[in-house]
């Protein structure tokens, strides 16, 4: 299968703004991958939420979300990809520093705010990280060139899991360190990401 993609392959990787579309792909899986798999561990054995409210976060958040995308995404339509980007990847930073200072014994306002905060920057990132992937891809291979970067993206993710892991069991806070770093890095290649509209000029 690999053999049958090897004239495309190499087209992809030498696609400057596809390579760092898919950097940032490959951060934000990450992420997920970390908050998925430790959020819950860390509000629960360090923070000491009870286990019966872990239900109710994944329903704000896509209660949040869904208010987002209908009353205020549409707004942001003649804003350029660049900054709600930006603004996004800031508030997850923002969203993993947070978690990593609120204080044991009164964490649950924090944690709503986490949730909330982390709800909105979802929706200032993931259409446009989407669709500045599509509008740089060729529509002529546009099926084979979503399946490589999903493949690349879950490739390169897949060892940050057991890292992730690692440092959760030496400090649960470390795995949030971690994103918090990566958030970084796709801050500083957002920002040499081109609009779409100035790329197609």
């Amino acid at each position: 299968m690999i053999y049958e993609y090897k004239d495309l392959i190499p087209k992809v990787l030498m696609n400057k703004e596809i390579v760092k579309v898919l950097i940032v792909c490959v951060i934000l899986h990450i992420a997920n991958l970390v908050n998925t798999s430790f959020f819950s561990l860390y509000v629960t054995q360090r923070l000491g939420i009870a286990d019966r409210y872990l239900a109710f976060f994944p329903i704000l958040n896509a209660a949040v979300m869904l208010i987002f995308m209908i009353g205020v995404q549409h707004r942001l339509e003649s804003v350029k990809f660049r900054i709600p980007m930006w603004i996004g990847l800031v508030l997850y930073a923002a969203c993993s520093v947070l978690l990593i200072l609120t204080p044991i014994g009164s964490s649950m306002p924090f944690i709503i705010v986490y949730v909330f905060v982390g709800a909105v920057a979802g929706g200032l990132v993931m259409p446009r990280k989407d669709a500045l992937l599509q509008l740089n891809i060729n529509p002529n291979e546009r099926a084979r060139i979503n399946a490589l970067i999903m493949s690349f993206t879950i490739a390169f993710a897949s060892p940050f899991g057991y890292l992730a892991g690692w440092l959760s069991s030496i400090d649960r806070r470390l795995p949030f360190v971690f994103t918090f770093t990566i958030y970084t890095i796709a801050i500083i290649i957002v920002g040499k990401i081109c609009d779409p509209e100035f790329a197609k000029e």
